[in-house]
C-alpha cells in the first residue's frame, strides 16, 4: 500500500495487511474457478485490495472507481504498470453498471458513512451484477444477514434478501485498519436471486409498492403491524385485522416477525393506493 493517508471526511479506513485483502479478493472466485470477466472495485483507497485483485485475476478487466481526486492521482502512479486495471473518477452511486459490464463482480471496503446509499445503489444495479463482496461495519452487515424474529430484521435486510442471497464471511478488528475505526468490520457476499423462482408471487413492477409496504410496516418497531399500517392505506382497523387473520397472522404481530414471503403475500392482499 502507498503512504497516502486516509481522509476522515470520506470515512476512509484503509486495510493494513495484505493477508486480509487477499481473503477478500479470494471471495470473488466462484465454484467454477474461472476468473470474472469484469471486476468493479469501489473506493480502492490506499490500493491494498487493488494489489491483490490485479495479481489474483490477471485475465479480468479491473475497474477501480474512486471519488477522491487526490487519492486517484496517487493510485494511478502506483499502478501505472498494471495492464488489466483502469480507474474512473466518479461517485459510485452515479455509475450505471449496464454501461460498463453485463455480469460485473463488485468488491469494496465501503466507507461507513455512505454504506446505506451504496447498498441502495447495489440493489438498483442487480441486473448487471454477477456477485458482490463488501466489507461494512459489523452491525450493518449483521442486519443484512439477519432473519425474521430478530431485532436486526429491517427494511434494508428485506430489500436486499429479496434480490440477493446474503452470505456472511469474516470479521476484522479495528487494528486491521489505518486509522483504526471505532467498530469491528465484517465481510459478506451477495449473489443475485432469481426472484421469480424464489418468490413467484412477486412482480418487479410492484417493487415500489413492496418497498413502501415494508417501510410502513416498520414505521415504529414498538407498534403492531395493524397500528403501523393504519392511516397508510384506505382500510379500517377492522379490515386490516381481518386481512391479517385471513393470511394466518395474529392481529398482534409486528413487522419483524414477517418473512419476505409474508410481505409478498400481504402486498397481494392490500390495495396499495395510499389513503
Amino acid at each position: 500500500m502507498n503512504d497516502f493517508r486516509a481522509k476522515k471526511r470520506f470515512g476512509q479506513h484503509l486495510l493494513r495487511f495484505p493477508a486480509d485483502a487477499r481473503r477478500i479478493a479470494g471471495l470473488l472466485r466462484d465454484e467454477t474457478g474461472e476468473d470474472p470477466k469484469t471486476i468493479i472495485e469501489i473506493g480502492p483507497g490506499g490500493g491494498a485490495l487493488t494489489v491483490e485483485l490485479v495479481a489474483m485475476y490477471p485475465a479480468s478487466e479491473i475497474i477501480a472507481i474512486e471519488f477522491d481526486r487526490d487519492l486517484l492521482a496517487s493510485l494511478e502512479k502506483q499502478f501505472a504498470s498494471a495492464d488489466n486495471l483502469r480507474f474512473i473518477q466518479q461517485d459510485i452511486v452515479t455509475v450505471d453498471l449496464s454501461e460498463i459490464a453485463k455480469d460485473a463482480y463488485v468488491v469494496g471496503n465501503l466507507p461507513y458513512n455512505i454504506s446505506a446509499p451504496i447498498m441502495q445503489w447495489t440493489l438498483s444495479q442487480r441486473s448487471s451484477i454477477g456477485k458482490v463482496v463488501y466489507m461494512l461495519q459489523r452491525e450493518v452487515a449483521r442486519r443484512l444477514c439477519s432473519s425474521p424474529n430478530s431485532k436486526d430484521w429491517s427494511p434494508l435486510a428485506i430489500q436486499t434478501q429479496l434480490r440477493f442471497n446474503v452470505e456472511p464471511g469474516f470479521d476484522l478488528a479495528p487494528e486491521r485498519f489505518t486509522p483504526p475505526p471505532k467498530v469491528h468490520s465484517s465481510v459478506f457476499t451477495l449473489t443475485p436471486r432469481i426472484t421469480e423462482e424464489d418468490y413467484p408471487e412477486f412482480a418487479e413492477d410492484s417493487a415500489d409498492e413492496f418497498e413502501k409496504l415494508v417501510r410502513n410496516a416498520f414505521g415504529s418497531r414498538r407498534k403492531t403491524l395493524v397500528n403501523n399500517l393504519m392511516g397508510k392505506y384506505k382500510y379500517s382497523r377492522i379490515e386490516v385485522t381481518a386481512m391479517l387473520k385471513a393470511l394466518g397472522f395474529d392481529e398482534r404481530i409486528r413487522a419483524e416477525q414477517l418473512s419476505i414471503n409474508d410481505f409478498v403475500k400481504l402486498l397481494s392482499a392490500l390495495d396499495t393506493n395510499c389513503a
